[in-house]
């Protein structure tokens, strides 16, 4: 900031300027998992902060709900549902796995209304 002589605001504006365009977010991550879940009238959120736990998704269908923390960036529970790619949040067009999709959906079913896990 000061070598440029720009106040903190003028350098973030920058940056935001230049970067703005490269920035993705977890939400984006799970996009067929949640366009999957939805089409079965459920919802897929992502929440960002959940205290010093960090991240978590939360899964919603039929009146129960399930949360899945992050581990390490990863959910792995969440990251079963795709066929041969372990991380479909690096960029890479994942297939659904019925197999994963339908364990989690199990472990939804067997789950507490509104738990947290």
């Amino acid at each position: 900031m000061r070598r440029l002589g720009l106040t903190r605001a003028d350098l973030i504006g920058l940056l935001i300027e230049k970067y703005a365009d490269t920035v993705t977010t977890h939400t984006d991550a799970h996009k067929r998992l949640k366009d999957a879940v939805e089409a079965l009238g459920g919802t897929l959120t992502f929440e960002a902060w959940n205290g010093p736990l960090g991240g978590r998704w939360v899964l919603t269908l039929g009146g129960k709900s399930k949360s899945f923390q992050m581990e390490s960036k990863k959910c792995q529970a969440l990251d079963a549902c795709y066929v041969g790619v372990t991380r479909p949040r690096d960029g890479h067009v994942a297939e659904i796995d019925p197999a994963g999709l339908a364990e989690l959906l199990r472990l939804l079913a067997t789950s507490c209304d509104r738990e947290t896990e």
